[in-house]
């Protein structure tokens, strides 16, 4: 609806491009930044550009009759611009509008709806069990991981749904490590059972040096033998005999 709506969108993959060729493209002898046809620049990862020639589109966009900024990338700006990636002028351009898209491990009913999508054939769904190891599975290619994997898992499947056994390793070993029973969560530690641990080995050690004499045990440890007795009891240490 802008009044440039009609001019050219540009975009440009800043890590798959040189930029002298941007820069010929944009500021070269009849570049795009002498005229008016450039109603939108779209930058795909503009951290990737060297900082002076971020200043220099930074300025075109910022100043008269430069065109809207729109960019994608994979950290938010103010990261890269903590980092010394990007200078700051694109993320006070960019901070008009931050829209952050998550990534696919933590969309797993959007997984989902895009694995239905993948296929005309609703035959070739995954089975419940697939269905499984895929929502479990990270996904650190988002995407275009999981649309090849798709495709990949179609052609082995052939006209059958798409079963565990045709996906690939590392999405069913997610799937062996999600049904794993959860470990119990380990109690915190506390200073009576720091003291109380400490304390059970050194009398364990020291009835083992005294050949599990309680006498000479307690000698060694400086304290009666009826104390000593009493803490054996209390901390449940197993003696010889079973006392």
């Amino acid at each position: 609806n802008s009044a440039v709506r009609e001019a050219a969108f540009v975009g440009i993959d800043c890590r798959a491009v040189q930029p002298y060729l941007v820069e010929g493209i944009l500021f070269g002898r009849g570049g795009l930044a002498g005229t008016k046809h450039a109603g939108t620049l779209f930058l795909k990862n503009p951290a990737a550009f060297p900082r002076d020639f971020q200043h220099r589109i930074a300025t075109w966009v910022t100043g008269d009759g430069g065109p809207r900024l729109v960019c994608a990338s994979a950290s938010l700006a103010a990261v890269d611009v903590a980092a010394g990636k990007l200078v700051p002028a694109f993320q006070t351009t960019l901070g008009v509008l931050e829209i952050r898209v998550p990534p696919l491990r933590e969309r797993a009913d959007d997984l989902l709806r895009f694995a239905s999508r993948t296929f005309d054939d609703t035959a070739l769904s995954p089975t419940p069990e697939a269905t499984t190891a895929l929502r479990a599975y990270d996904w650190p290619g988002n995407l275009r991981e999981l649309r090849s994997v798709l495709a990949e898992a179609g052609a082995k499947a052939g006209a059958n749904p798409i079963g565990l056994e045709h996906l690939p390793r590392t999405v069913r070993e997610a799937k062996l490590i999600s049904d794993l029973p959860t470990p119990p969560a380990a109690k915190p530690w506390t200073l009576d059972g720091v003291l109380e641990a400490a304390e059970r080995r050194l009398i364990e050690l020291a009835l083992a040096k005294a050949n599990h004499s309680p006498t000479a045990a307690a000698d060694a440890l400086g304290i009666p033998r009826p104390r000593l007795l009493r803490r054996i009891e209390a901390l449940g240490i197993r003696t010889p005999g079973g006392k």
